[in-house]
């Protein structure tokens, strides 16, 4: 899916590297390059503990 975008809302704070792996059936990894997570208005989903 070349071009394809989506919205995940996660419960990490605005500002923490994360990359995102996927394995197919075969075994074969992909990776994502490294993304910084993006603030948003609800941060009723985080803990003090992050």
């Amino acid at each position: 899916m070349q071009g394809a975008s989506s919205l995940w809302v996660v419960d990490l704070p605005a500002g923490m590297e994360i990359s995102i792996s996927v394995t197919d059936s075969t075994g074969a990894v992909a990776s994502t390059p490294a993304m910084l997570v993006q603030p948003g208005s609800d941060t009723s989903c985080l803990s003090a503990s992050h």
